[in-house]
């Protein structure tokens, strides 16, 4: 049976870590051999975790570097660039229009 528990003493562990500035290759360390500790006592909710740490790409190196990423749905990917290409296209045609109709 996993220990599904480890969540509330890796995450403040690495919310400290963010919020005191820690250098990045220090914070991969550190929350690296967290991340083996707690998983050689079968840490098997580590995906939660890492969700609320997706924005900080050392905590998701720590995490890639002990087997732990997240899935990828393919056609939410897809959906989301779509979305950002439709968004480009659209300030590229504003762009286009700024400057067709600049000094007129």
């Amino acid at each position: 049976m996993g220990w599904s528990s480890a969540g509330h003493i890796f995450d403040p562990v690495a919310r400290a870590l963010i919020d005191t500035g820690v250098d990045g290759p220090t914070k991969r360390k550190v929350l690296g051999d967290l991340i083996k500790r707690l998983q050689d006592g079968d840490w098997d909710t580590e995906d939660e975790s890492l969700e609320q740490f997706l924005d900080d790409p050392d905590v998701v190196a720590a995490f890639a570097d002990h087997g732990i990423r997240m899935q990828v749905d393919p056609e939410a990917e897809l959906a989301a660039a779509r979305a950002e290409i439709d968004e480009l296209r659209g300030r590229v045609a504003e762009l286009e229009h700024q400057l067709a109709t600049r000094g007129t």
